[in-house]
Order: C-alpha cells, then sequence, then structure tokens
C-alpha cells in the first residue's frame, strides 16, 4: 500500500517536472519544448517571476467571463486534440516513457490491487471518507467557482484570473473523462470482472477508465501550483491529490492504471490552459 502511493506521489512530481522547467507553445507550433528556461508564446507574453502572472501582448488583462472567455473553451478543447500532431523528438520521447509507465502498471493492476487491499485498515478507509469528496467533479469545480466568487468579493484580480483558468480547466478535464470512460466501458473492481474486461454497455457501472476523482484532484493541485509561489504549496496540493486517487484503489472502485492515468489527463490539461490561454 504504501510502495503504491510513492509511485503514485512520485510519478506526479515527475510529470509535473516536465511542464514547470519550460514552454508549451500551443499558439503557432503546436510544441511541448521542456528545456527552455524563459518561457514565450507567439502572440502572447508569459512571465513566470514569482509576482506577475498571464499578461497579454497587445492588451491588458481581463478577468471578467466574457465572450471571448467561453469561445476559449472551443479553441482549447480543438488545440489540445491536435497537439499531439505536432510533437517532435523530445515530446513523442516524454509521451512514449508515460504512455510505456501506464502501459506497465495496467500489466500489474491485479498485483497493485491486491496488494492494497491486503494492506487496507480500519484507519485508511476511515481516512478515504474524508478526502474522497475532493475528487468529486462538482466538488472541484464549485471550489473554483467559490474561488472566482471571492475574487470578485475582494477585487482580487489575480484570484478570478486563476480561477477563471482553473474552471476551464476543470470542465474540459470533465469533458475528456466522461468521454473517455463512455468510450472503454471498463469493468470496475468490486465488479469481480479482473481489470481485463472491457466494452461492457451492460450498466453505468462500467465506467472505469479513468478515475474521474483522480483527474480532478490531479487538474485543480496542478492549477494551484502553477500560480503558487511557495513550494510546500505545490507539495500540499499534490499529496492531497494522490490520497484522493490512491481512496479510489483502496476503496475498490478504480485499478491503479486508472487513477494514474486520470493524474496524468488532469496536469497535462491544466498546464495545457495555463500555456495556451488566449484569453
Amino acid at each position: 500500500m504504501k510502495k503504491f502511493f510513492t509511485i503514485i506521489l512520485f510519478s506526479v512530481f515527475f510529470i509535473q517536472s516536465f511542464f514547470s522547467k519550460g514552454e508549451i507553445a500551443f499558439r503557432k507550433n503546436m510544441r511541448l519544448n521542456f528545456c527552455s528556461n524563459t518561457p514565450k508564446m507567439i502572440g502572447w507574453k508569459i512571465s513566470l517571476n514569482e509576482n506577475s502572472f498571464f499578461e497579454k501582448a497587445d492588451s491588458p488583462i481581463n478577468y471578467k467571463p466574457n465572450l471571448l472567455y467561453w469561445k476559449s473553451y472551443g479553441t482549447d478543447i480543438y488545440d489540445y486534440l491536435k497537439a499531439p500532431m505536432k510533437w517532435k523528438g523530445n515530446e513523442i520521447a516524454n509521451a512514449t516513457f508515460f504512455l510505456g509507465a501506464a502501459t506497465l502498471m495496467y500489466a500489474n493492476d491485479g498485483l497493485i490491487m491486491n496488494g492494497v487491499q491486503q494492506n487496507k485498515t480500519a484507519s485508511t478507509t476511515e481516512f478515504d471518507k474524508y478526502v474522497e469528496p475532493l475528487g468529486r467533479g462538482y466538488t472541484v469545480l464549485g471550489g473554483m467557482t467559490a474561488c472566482y466568487l471571492g475574487g470578485l468579493v475582494f477585487k482580487n484580480e489575480k484570484l478570478q484570473r486563476a480561477s477563471l483558468q482553473a474552471i476551464k480547466a476543470g470542465a474540459i478535464t470533465s469533458l475528456f473523462t466522461q468521454a473517455t470512460k463512455l468510450v472503454t466501458q471498463r469493468a470496475r473492481p468490486y465488479q469481480n470482472l479482473g481489470p481485463y474486461y472491457w466494452n461492457s454497455l451492460k450498466s453505468t457501472d462500467y465506467r472505469s477508465f479513468f478515475s474521474g476523482h483522480s483527474s480532478y484532484a490531479f487538474c485543480a493541485a496542478t492549477m494551484v501550483a502553477l500560480y503558487s509561489k511557495h513550494k510546500w504549496v505545490d507539495i500540499a496540493a499534490y499529496t492531497l491529490a494522490s490520497f484522493v486517487a490512491f481512496s479510489r484503489v483502496n476503496d475498490y472502485k478504480h485499478w491503479g492504471s486508472d487513477v494514474f492515468v486520470g493524474a496524468i489527463a488532469g496536469i497535462t490539461i491544466s498546464n495545457f490552459v495555463f500555456h495556451s490561454s488566449r484569453y
């Protein structure tokens, strides 16, 4: 059980480290460049200074959910889908690495689940009751909306900006998560059909891949980390998200590969929205 949690936590920090070192330029070249320490985007000025956030090069920042903001949902989804077509050597290598890690975990889903369940205790089960709700879609999106309203009340434009970005990332994450669940139709662990039972239209219970709790939690954690000035906030956010992901395996609701891929989805979508914003 401890090994599984350690693997999840290490993996998400490893994934995030790729994005924190460089740029994700999707406006023109649609490339992932993890080498540059001074990220730039075509038509946009991006600053990683602790005291600044996104600034549009040609006009002041707009913190309101206007028409341009809502249109950006469609453009971001479209660009996210076509981004892999523009990947080159380094990007392909990174994607191959994560695909290999997910495949390895998928091949060992049964062993991972057995290990977690054998080490399950009353304490971990009780702890899950507190962290599991934090990964629910309406909890995450509701919290993001509350933050935006708080930004309005206290006239905190940075909080408004971050909240709008988080809401968009959460909505896109939800779309991809639910669409993948519907298409893949993977059986959940508690149905006792094994980790390799897919493509069943019997009921809505066949929605194991990938974990929505994991994708929502890591989507929120990543956006917090991207806007945070403090390392301890990053660590706390990802640790809490890892607890949420682990709870889904511990509660016999998801396989290890479900929560791992969910984490990757949440992290990459938040990074994409943050770095490719047209709003």
